[in-house]
Parts: C-alpha cells; sequence; structure tokens
C-alpha cells in the first residue's frame, strides 16, 4: 500500500523527515525514498530498496546530505519514488500512494501528446511518474491535480515537493488519510499545554471539559453528566463543564479563562501569596508567544507524538492544500491569544467522534493556520478504506480522529459478547489481531493469553515478499508457539483477516502440533469476497486466489452437478484435495496433493454424527464444531440452485450461502469452529456512517470507477 512523512520547517528538517518516514515502514517494504529542497531551489533525493534490509540501515549514513527546511520520504510497495520533473510549474518532487488501474491507457495518452517517460526501472510505467506528467498539464499546480483525481481510475493521494513549500492532495474520495501535525516551540504546544499531556493522541481540555476519542461533545468525564459537579470541583468551575467547548462563557473570575492555572481553583489563593501575585502569575501565560516552528503531513499519525508534533487534523476527500515556508513562518501564531489556539488551531470535534461533527462548526479549525493555504476544497463524499483499521494502521495510529486499536478492541468485544462458545482462553496472531483478542476477552469474560509470539527482531510482515513459498516460510518462522499455555486448552485464536488462508492454515497445524485441544478461529472483518481496485493491500492478483472466490468455486461445481444428475446428498459438497482428487468417504478428510489431512490438525469428532460429516466441522466428543446448524445448510446446497450470477448471497451472513462457504472454510483451514465479524459489527466499530466507508472487498459496496 505504501505511506508517506513531509514536513515544512522553521529549521533543518533531515532527521525529522527520516524518523517520520521510518514509522511508516509497516506499510511496505519493496522501495523508500527521501527528498529535500534547498533555498536555492535544489533537490536532493535518495531511493533504496528496502526488500532485503530496513529503512534506517539504508538511509542514516546519508542523512548529512540532506538540506533544506523542507521534503518528504516515502515507503513504496511498488515503483521507485521519489520522482523530480522540471516543467512549466518550475521544478518539483512528488511522491503518491494508491493504485492507478488506468496506467496503460493514461499511458498512451500522454505519449500521444509528445510526453516522454525516463523511469522504467521495473519494466512498466512508473504510476508516480505519471501522476508528475498530468499535474504538468495544469496551468497551476491546483488544475493538475484536478486534471489527476479525474482522470485516475482507482486511488491517488499525493505530497508534492515545490519551491513555494509541500502541497498535500488526498485521494478524490479519501480512500486513503492524509493526517495534519503541527509542532510548536517554546514549551509551548497549544493542545498538550491545555490538556496538561505531552503530544499525539492525548485527550485535550476545552474548559476543563476533558474530550477523548469518541466522548461526546461537553461530557466532562468518563461518566459524568454534563454539568455535574465531580467530587472536589468548583461548582462554578462544574457550570463550564455544562457548555462543553465553550466553558469560557461560564469561567470564574480570576482564572485566566481556565487555561494556565493548572490545578488551581480560580480565585484561589496560594499559601504566601498576595491577590496581586496570584493574578500576575496566572496571567503571565496568556503573554508566552505560540510559536508554530514546523507542519508535517503523514500518512500514519502515529508518527507525529516522538517528533513533537500534534494531531490536528485531516485533509478531507479530493482537498489539496499549500504549507508555505516564508520569513514570517510561525508569525501567524503570535497573535494568536491561548483561548483562540484551543478553538481555531487544534480541532476538538476531530476527537470526539464522527457523529458529533455535524453542526459543531469547528471542524475545519486546523485550516485557519495562516501558513496553510488551501488551493483544492474538500469534496462531499467521504470513501475511507475500512480495512485500514482491520489490519493495515498502526495501534497508535487514527483515520478521521478514529484510533485504530480502539477499533479493533471495541469489534473484539462485540464479538465476545455474542459468543456462546465454551473456551478457556484467547490468544491472537500478532500483530494485527491482538486488539480485537483483547476486546474479545473483555467481552467473552475469559483471559487473554500470549499463546503465539511473534518473534519481531528480524521477521517483517509476511505478505509482502512475491514469492508464495518465501511468504510460507515467513509466515511459519516468525511465530513461535508457547507449548505450555497451548497444551489441552480450547483456545480462541482471534486474526485480522483471512486472504488466501495459507498463512493461518499452516499456523493452527503447529498450535494442534503443541497440544491444543481445540482452535476456534474468529475474525475482526467479514469473508473478503472481492480483490480491492482502489489500494494495493496485498499481493493478491486474481479473485480466485481469495478463499472465499475458491470455495464458492467449488460449491457452485456442487450445486451444478446435482442439478445435472438429479441426485441429491452430501457428495456433492464433499470436500476435495487441492490436487484435483474429490472426496470418497463421508469421513474423508481435505488435504493438498490429492492426500487427506493430518488426523492431529483435523481430528473429528464422531459420536452422534450424521452421515454427511463432509460438510459437518471438526470437534471432539461428538461436538459439531463450527457453526451449530451450519452443517444442515451446507447439506441443502446440494438440491438447492444457487445464484451464482451474483455475490450477494455469501455477503448475507444469514443466507445458506454464506453459512456453507464460512463452513467449507472452516474445514479448509482446519479449524474446530470459524466465526467472522459482520459488516455491522465493522461500522458500529469505526463509527463513521456506511456511507463514508468504502466496505468493497466485503460487500462490493464502494464509489468511483
Amino acid at each position: 500500500m505504501g505511506g508517506f512523512f513531509g514536513v515544512v520547517s522553521k529549521a533543518p528538517c533531515a532527521n525529522t523527515i527520516f524518523y517520520g518516514t521510518d514509522y511508516h515502514s509497516h506499510m511496505g517494504n519493496k522501495r523508500a525514498g527521501l527528498a529535500t529542497m534547498n533555498e536555492q531551489g535544489i533537490v536532493k533525493r535518495s531511493i533504496h530498496s528496502i526488500e532485503n534490509s530496513y529503512f534506517r540501515n539504508k538511509f542514516e549514513d546519508e542523512l548529512g546530505d540532506f538540506t533544506g527546511n523542507r521534503g518528504f520520504g516515502v515507503i513504496s510497495d511498488r515503483d521507485p519514488q521519489p520522482i523530480v520533473l522540471r516543467s512549466h510549474l518550475g521544478t518539483f518532487a512528488i511522491v503518491t500512494v494508491g493504485k492507478i488501474n488506468n496506467l496503460e491507457e493514461l499511458g498512451n495518452e500522454l505519449l500521444e501528446k509528445g510526453i516522454n517517460f525516463s523511469e522504467l526501472s521495473t519494466g512498466q510505467i512508473n504510476a508516480t511518474e505519471l501522476v508528475g506528467h498530468l499535474i504538468t498539464l495544469g496551468k497551476t499546480f491546483a488544475e493538475g491535480i484536478r486534471l489527476v483525481q479525474d482522470k485516475v481510475q482507482g486511488s491517488c493521494s499525493m505530497l508534492i515537493l515545490t519551491q513555494d513549500g509541500i502541497i498535500a492532495a488526498r485521494d478524490k474520495y479519501g480512500r486513503t488519510p492524509i493526517a495534519v501535525g503541527i509542532r510548536c516551540s517554546n514549551g509551548y504546544n497549544p493542545a498538550t499545554d491545555a490538556a496538561g499531556g505531552t503530544g499525539g493522541h492525548s485527550n485535550f481540555s476545552f474548559g476543563k471539559a476533558e474530550v477523548g476519542f469518541g466522548q461526546p461533545a461537553g461530557q466532562a468525564g468518563e461518566g459524568q453528566p454534563v454539568g455535574q459537579v465531580a467530587d472536589g470541583q468548583p461548582a462554578g468551575q462544574a457550570a463550564g463543564q455544562a457548555e462543553g467547548f465553550r466553558a469560557e462563557q461560564a469561567e470564574p473570575a480570576g482564572q485566566a479563562e481556565g487555561f494556565w492555572a493548572e490545578g488551581q481553583p480560580a480565585g484561589q489563593v496560594a499559601d504566601g501569596q498576595t491577590e496581586g501575585q496570584a493574578a500576575a502569575e496566572q496571567a503571565e501565560p496568556e503573554e508566552r508567544p505560540a510559536e508554530l516552528v514546523a507542519v508535517a503531513f503523514a500518512s500514519e499519525s502515529c508518527s507525529f507524538p516522538n517528533l513533537d508534533f500534534q494531531l490536528a487534523g485531516f485533509l478531507g476527500p479530493g482537498e489539496a492544500v499549500l504549507v508555505q515556508e516564508s520569513p514570517e513562518f510561525c508569525a501567524g501564531m503570535r497573535t494568536l491569544l491561548p483561548l483562540k489556539v484551543r478553538e481555531q488551531l487544534v480541532c476538538p470535534e476531530q476527537f470526539i467522534g464522527p457523529d458529533k461533527l455535524a453542526g459543531s462548526g469547528n471542524k475545519d479549525a486546523w485550516r485557519s493556520i495562516p501558513e496553510i493555504h488551501q488551493i483544492l476544497p474538500p469534496g462531499e463524499k467521504l470513501q475511507i478504506c475500512s480495512f485500514l483499521w482491520v489490519y493495515y494502521g498502526f495501534p497508535t495510529s487514527a483515520y478521521e480522529g478514529i484510533n485504530v486499536e480502539e477499533v479493533r478492541f471495541r469489534n473484539g468485544k462485540l464479538v465476545g459478547e455474542s459468543d456462546d462458545t465454551e473456551v478457556d482462553a484467547v490468544c491472537s496472531i500478532p500483530d494485527s489481531g491482538t486488539g480485537m483478542a483483547m476486546g474479545y476477552a473483555v467481552g467473552k469474560g475469559v483471559p487473554y493469553r500470549q499463546a503465539v509470539a511473534k518473534y519481531t527482531p528480524t521477521w517483517p510482515r509476511s505478505f509482502t515478499p512475491n514469492d508464495q513459498e518465501r511468504r510460507k516460510l515467513v509466515a511459519r518462522m516468525k511465530l513461535l508457539p508457547n507449548s505450555d499455555v497451548l497444551n489441552g486448552s480450547k483456545m480462541v485464536c482471534c486474526d485480522d483477516s483471512i486472504v488466501r488462508g495459507t498463512q493461518l492454515k499452516n499456523n493452527v497445524q503447529v498450535l494442534f502440533r503443541n497440544g491444543v485441544k481445540e482452535i476456534h478461529a474468529r475474525i475482526s472483518c467479514p469473508p473478503i469476497i472481492n480483490t480491492c481496485p482502489f489500494l494495493s493491500f496485498t499481493n493478491t492478483r486474481a479473485e480466485m486466489e481469495l478463499v472465499t472466490r475458491r470455495v464458492i468455486e467449488k460449491l457452485q461445481s456442487a450445486a451444478q452437478a446435482t442439478a445435472g444428475n438429479g441426485q441429491s446428498g452430501s457428495s456433492d459438497v464433499q470436500s476435495r484435495g487441492t490436487g484435483g482428487q474429490s472426496g470418497s468417504s463421508d469421513a474423508q478428510s481435505r488435504g493438498t496433493g490429492g492426500q487427506s489431512g493430518s488426523s492431529d490438525v483435523q481430528s473429528r469428532g464422531t459420536g452422534g454424527q450424521s452421515g454427511s460429516s463432509d460438510v459437518q466441522s471438526r470437534g471432539t466428543g461428538g461436538q459439531s464444531g463450527c457453526f451449530d446448524g451450519q452443517a444442515a445448510a451446507a447439506n441443502q446446497l446440494s438440491t438447492m440452485q444457487l445464484k451464482f450470477d451474483t455475490l450477494q448471497e455469501f455477503v448475507d451472513e444469514n443466507s445458506p450461502e454464506h453459512r456453507a462457504m464460512v463452513e467449507e472454510i472452516c474445514k479448509e483451514m482446519g479449524f474446530t469452529s470459524l466465526k467472522y465479524s459482520s459488516i455491522m459489527n465493522l461500522i458500529e466499530s469505526i463509527g463513521l456512517p456506511k456511507k463514508d466507508l468504502c466496505t468493497y472487498c466485503f460487500d462490493g459496496a464502494g464509489c468511483g470507477e
């Protein structure tokens, strides 16, 4: 998928760019690049392969060569970036994140206009170079960016390094995020000083009303009704909380607007102080200048806290802004009083949940920073990728003000609350399954155990190698089972998704070999029915690489065979080995290359089961395993005509087609049982309206070409 980080600063920015880009290393491991521009407009650029080495190892020795106060870095999952072009718009560098499905078509269009391509190291047109050339067709950068948004089929977010500053432009439908961060000097940060925090995604204090992610506007604290007086809290201060953010309307006199008198009740004089001294000390911070020294743009907001940036907001879909470096840089903040800073610079609505944004009148507050110039307004249609919260996002990142780890935890809690399976504990396939597992433990009321540990010092993400055998090897080598925890236990195992199914299937076999009694898989998203046409989030190229599509085709063949010969029964939906050999008996298990499945992984219960055990799940002691009652639904498929002209029947979790699909996946993977989180659980966990989320990979819903 890829990610980028860019900064315009009052001081040299090479170190900031280096570490900010490094915090995007989880977004891909194909190539990486850095670029800066100095005062003379000279661009320094470097690109390295990071397929066999970490980002830091490749660039650390070069940092002294990068000069200037503005620049960016990129982690690219495909083409070499950044690209540097010289045109009528001036010399500029560009990085992109996204997926262009009509790359060849647009390339031919540019060739017909006499535009040539020079970056062909991958054997095809470089997508970022193409975007750069499209931009030069416009009379201005704004016109060129709009042209890209109108012509690209797929998605494209970008950063452009120009002689004026950095332009950040988000994809037309906002499928990928661009977070905005601000850094201030003199020990003053408008948001963290207000909250007494230290940056990043801390709670923000507006008029003494603590507001955190997902907390309703005007709510004073956790579980405290608006306007309620907390223990030991002055009545006047609580009255200010009743107004939510606008607490200054009820501020007690002498508290300097409730902003700087940290922990001291309004008007209170400390021991040994005269009233005049107390008033002078409270008033002194009002005159402290708020100096803005840097503005950053990032795909992942987790890159902000350790670099002293405060998350201020997000670009809207299709929006483009220019951060301009000038001698007056940072002067725009000095005239703002602290109250105005916390109301206008840091946008409280970004951190209280999307349902409170409408009508708040303050969601665009960060755009009032004088150094940020909007060159394209945001569009009305948002389609941010829901899979970002499921898998790609780092736990401490946020998209649209919604924290990744919180979404995973809420999703797991919902799944745990509705699960009546008897288990001993819950574990996860690290890392992206861990948040769900912790939420599941709370919802289900069972302990979370680290039954599987990831050996992090050397192994990267396992899906990225292009070679399937290497992916399998990495998936196995990086995860270490804990046999002392696993032995004899009935374990729930949480994972983010099942794409091809290869890795998880191998992991399950390892768990059974280490003594686990039952494995109940719980997946934090619905079944992935479609490959994504908008983002490159896996190496999956064809629909039939998805385990869901393979199973659907199998069920289709079984139903068609039954319809053709008029027979009923379970034989048509019996499992087949991947080598093409069909199952020959009720007890035959699926293997690979025509071999039967290993008994230590697939121990089926026999007591009380019907003869159609090929569509029943594995269990122990006569249990049916995967979804009680779904075996009957799968049997029924052999005598009904499925609607294979549409995939919607398999999307609907209440349909017999969906249940049969999940049952077959459960068998193929070797689970005792399998349950996916529903699309409604995922939407509820994220907190955005369904219309603002792209869920194409799950249900085919999304807008755009």
